[in-house]
C-alpha cells in the first residue's frame, strides 16, 4: 500500500552526519543465520544429543573378568598338579571368573525410546532457541528503523534551531532583537542536542545489540534500508485459523507435549526397575577344592522384598498428571494471546489510518512555510516555538505508531511460531 510512503521517504531524506554500511533486513537475517555464535553452540547440542542416543543403544554393563587366588611362591605342604605349559605350574593355584550382567524387563529397549524422546527434544530446542532470537532480533531492529528515522527528523530540526541560533546572536548583539528571545531560541536549540545526543547513544546500543546478533566485530554501524516500510495491511497476513497454526508450530508447545512423552518413559523405566538384574557367571579354579580343575556355573539377583521402587514409581505417576497440566496452561496462553495480539493488531491499523499521505504533506509543508515566516518576520516566536514543537511531536507520535505496530506482528509472528 502507498500510505505512509511520502512520509517515510521524507523522513529518510535527510542525511546523517556519519558514515554507515546500509543493508537490508533480508541480508541481516541471513548474515545471523550463519554467524550467531548461540545457534552455532546449539548446533553442537544436537550433535551430543545424537551421541547420547549412540550410547544409550549399548550395553550399560562390560562383561568383569577377574582372576585370583595366584600364589606367588610354594607353600608346604603342597600338592602337585599337571603343568600349565612347560615345566611350569606342578604348584601352580589359580581361579578365573566372568561375570555378565543382563538386564531384565526390557530396561535397555526403555533407555533407548527415553533418550530418542530427548534427541527429539534437542531438534526442539534448537527451534526454539532460533524463535526467541528471531524475535529479539527483528524487535532490534524495528527500534533501529524508528530511531534511524528520528535522528533525521530531530536532525532537521536541529539545524534549523542552529541557523535561528546563529542569527539571533547576531541581531541580539546588534540590539535588533531581545535577549530574551535570544536565550529562548538558545533553550530550544540546547534540548534538541540533548535529545539527539540521547538517540544517537541509543542508537549505539541497539548497533551494539545486532553486532552481537550478528557476530560482526568491526567498527561499522548499520543503516537499515527502507526503514518501517510495509507494502499491505498486515492483518490480511493473518490466516483464518491463526489459533490452530500456533497450537501446530509452537516449539515450545512441542516441548510441553514432549514432556509427557518422557514422563510415560521413565514411568516404564521404573516399573522395569522393580524386577532385578540378574548376574550370570563363568568359573575356574585350579588347585582350590577338591577337584584340581573346576569349571562352574553362577547366577546372582537380588531379591525385591524390601525396595520395590514404589516412591520412583509415584513420582513419575505424578510427574504424567503434571505434565497435563502444564499442555493445558500453555495451550490457554497460546489462545489467549493469539487473541489479544489480533485485536492490537487491528487497533494499530486504525490508528494509522488517520495519517494520511495528503495530510502529512500538507503539515509537512506548513512546517516549511512557518520556518520561512518566521525569518521574514511575519510571525511572533511563540507562535513558531509552539507550531515547530506540535510538528515534531505528531511526527514522533507516528513513529511510535508505526513502530509498535510492526512489533506487535512481530510479537504475533512470535506466538504463532512461524512467519505469515
Amino acid at each position: 500500500m502507498k500510505k505512509y510512503v511520502f512520509i517515510l521517504l521524507f523522513l529518510s531524506g535527510f542525511q546523517v552526519s556519519f558514515s554507515q554500511k546500509k543493508i537490508s533486513k533480508e541480508e541481516v537475517e541471513r548474515t545471523f543465520l550463519e554467524n550467531n555464535f548461540e545457534l552455532i553452540s546449539q548446533k553442537f547440542s544436537l550433535e551430543q544429543s545424537q551421541a547420547e542416543l549412540i550410547q544409550a543403544r549399548l550395553w550399560a554393563n562390560n562383561p568383569n573378568l577377574t582372576i585370583g587366588e595366584v600364589n606367588l611362591w610354594r607353600n608346604n605342604p603342597h600338592e602337585e598338579m599337571p603343568y600349565l605349559f612347560g615345566r611350569y605350574g606342578k604348584t601352580q593355584q589359580v581361579s578365573l571368573e566372568l561375570e555378565q550382567v543382563i538386564e531384565t524387563a526390557g530396561k535397555r529397549k526403555k533407555r533407548i525410546a527415553l533418550q530418542q524422546v530427548h534427541t527429539q527434544n534437542a531438534v526442539l530446542n534448537f527451534e526454539e532457541l532460533l524463535r526467541n532470537l528471531k524475535f529479539s532480533l527483528r524487535s532490534t531492529i524495528i527500534e533501529l528503523e524508528k530511531i534511524q528515522l528520528e535522528e533525521q527528523l530531530l536532525k532537521n530540526s536541529l539545524d534549523i534551531f542552529e541557523d535561528l541560533l546563529i542569527s539571533y546572536k547576531k541581531q541580539s548583539e546588534l540590539k535588533n532583537l531581545s535577549r530574551a528571545d535570544y536565550l529562548r531560541i538558545q533553550t530550544e536549540y540546547i534540548q534538541f542536542k540533548e535529545d539527539y545526543t540521547s538517540l544517537l547513544s541509543n542508537k549505539n546500543n541497539l548497533v551494539y545489540d545486532l553486532k552481537v546478533y550478528l557476530g560482526d566485530t568491526t567498527e561499522d554501524s548499520f543503516e537499515i534500508y527502507q526503514p518501517l516500510m510495509v507494502s499491505d495491511k498486515l492483518s490480511r497476513k493473518l490466516p483464518m485459523d491463526l489459533v490452530d497454526e500456533a497450537l501446530a508450530n509452537r516449539s515450545d508447545f512441542k516441548l510441553i507435549k514432549q514432556q509427557k512423552e518422557i514422563a510415560h518413559k521413565e514411568l516404564d523405566i521404573e516399573k522395569a526397575a522393580r524386577i532385578p538384574d540378574v548376574t550370570v557367571g563363568l568359573g575356574y579354579d585350579r588347585g582350590g577344592n577338591i577337584m584340581q580343575d573346576f569349571v562352574g556355573l553362577s547366577i546372582s539377583f537380588d531379591l525385591p522384598l524390601l525396595n520395590k521402587n514404589q516412591g520412583n514409581i509415584r513420582k513419575a505417576q505424578v510427574e504424567i498428571e503434571k505434565s497435563f497440566n502444564e499442555e493445558r496452561k500453555m495451550n490457554n496462553e497460546i489462545v489467549n494471546e493469539v487473541n489479544r495480539l489480533k485485536k492490537q493488531l487491528i487497533i494499530y491499523e486504525s490508528v494509522l489510518k488517520e495519517y494520511t499521505d495528503e495530510d502529512q504533506l500538507s503539515v509537512t509543508e506548513m512546517m516549511n512555510n512557518y520556518v520561512k515566516n518566521f525569518k521574514q518576520s511575519r510571525i511572533s516566536l511563540i507562535e513558531f516555538l509552539d507550531f515547530s514543537d506540535s510538528y515534531l511531536k505528531s511526527q514522533q507520535a507516528f513513529l511510535n505508531q508505526k513502530e509498535q505496530y510492526l512489533k506487535t506482528f512481530e510479537e504475533l509472528q512470535f506466538i504463532v511460531g512461524k512467519d505469515l
